[in-house]
């Protein structure tokens, strides 16, 4: 995974589950500006990384479902992870965020 060196954040997968049909949903969480404590924020992220029946190429990016950030690590994670859980809310916000690319109107 590359992290963008402006902002310097430290990532760590806490919750990885398969998903029906291939690939896996994991639960990212990332701390921004880790060591300052007047900037430092919770911030993690629901990540899709599908897999076809056939491999997948390596530069098939993984979908980014939902990030949630806050002073809250528990409330962080508890948002995250009631997303990570559910496919239906997996399903909507990955048409939501990336439906207007497979649109045809």
């Amino acid at each position: 995974m590359v992290l963008d060196a402006r902002q310097q954040d430290v990532t760590d997968a806490v919750y990885m589950r398969p998903m029906p049909g291939g690939g896996y949903v994991r639960v990212e969480m990332l701390v921004s500006q880790p060591g300052d404590i007047a900037r430092e924020r919770m911030r993690g992220r629901v990540v899709l990384e599908r897999r076809l029946p056939a491999p997948a190429t390596p530069d098939q990016e993984p979908v980014i479902v939902e990030e949630v950030e806050g002073s809250d690590a528990n409330a962080v994670v508890a948002e995250l992870f009631r997303i990570a859980r559910d496919n239906a809310a997996i399903a909507r916000r990955v048409l939501r965020r990336h439906g207007a690319a497979f649109r045809a109107d």
